[in-house]
């Protein structure tokens, strides 16, 4: 149907790794529901949680930074970043 279409793949529950967090709606890496989308009208992707607002984040999320500092090994510290809450660890990641 769409050129592109083998470009996205639809993952099932548990075929990506979260490292025990969340999912985070508020990742900068996340795009919006309407972005790539060959119709405008028509979404890309929707979120079965009605009230979430996703895609275009300007800053990184606390998330973001905690799956960072995990991935390389640099312990879990948030104090650092101004416009994040600071986090005291209460779980260890993985």
């Amino acid at each position: 149907m769409y050129a592109d279409r083998s470009k996205f793949t639809k993952l099932n529950l548990g075929e990506s790794d979260l490292l025990n967090l969340a999912y985070d709606f508020n990742s900068i890496t996340h795009f919006g529901p309407y972005d790539f989308a060959v119709d405008p009208s028509k979404p890309t992707i929707s979120s079965k949680v009605k009230s979430v607002d996703f895609g275009h984040k300007a800053v990184l999320s606390i998330k973001d930074v905690m799956k960072i500092q995990y991935l390389h090994n640099c312990g879990l510290d948030t104090s650092h970043i101004p416009h994040l809450p600071v986090y005291t660890p209460m779980i260890t990641l993985i």
